[in-house]
């Protein structure tokens, strides 16, 4: 055994493990716990159907345990950011809003031509965004037919009374069919 092992063994025994936790501070100790008897359930599993049992409860209960601690520590965090803001500590509620706030990260989907087709050259993809910037554009009066004389024509007529609704109760229920 090396100065090493025997160094790291007698810092383990006398201090105990800690799990190292960076990025998921949400997680309890009681958790933790629950992950480790799951982590043996696993190895055994395939053993038996009480086993295989055994591990889709404790699955489902770490499932369920690391779901109520996200919920209890964003309360947590949203209760200090409250006190922030009411004691006037901007910087200290700012802080966590930003620590709380995930970073940007873009998606990376495909882009297709009209055909469905998946554009890899980066002279397509921009030709096919041009295209498609353009058909947003588009006049869709030229494509129906009307003229644009007609469209202008229409938008500045006066409104009729007759075509605003009003509130005036009919005199037979709108849920029947009329009688003729």
């Amino acid at each position: 055994m090396s100065v090493k092992d025997t160094f790291l063994d007698t810092a383990n025994n006398i201090l105990g493990w800690k799990r190292k936790r960076k990025d998921k501070p949400w997680i309890s100790q009681d958790t933790l716990k629950l992950m480790d008897v799951r982590r043996s359930l696993k190895k055994h599993k395939s053993h038996t159907p009480e086993d295989s049992q055994a591990y889709c409860r404790a699955k489902a209960e770490v499932q369920r345990q690391v779901r109520q601690d996200k919920k209890l520590w964003l309360e947590e965090q949203c209760a200090q950011v409250e006190q922030g803001l009411q004691q006037n500590s901007t910087k200290h509620a700012y802080e966590i809003v930003k620590k709380l706030r995930k970073e940007f990260t873009p998606k990376h989907g495909n882009i297709h031509d009209e055909l469905g087709n998946v554009l890899s050259d980066l002279d397509d993809i921009k030709a096919r965004w041009k295209r498609y910037t353009e058909s947003l554009y588009e006049d869709k009066a030229k494509d129906s037919g009307h003229a644009s004389g007609d469209n202008n024509k229409e938008a500045t007529m006066p409104i009729l009374t007759d075509e605003v609704p009003t509130n005036q109760p009919t005199n037979q229920p709108t849920n029947q069919p009329t009688t003729s």
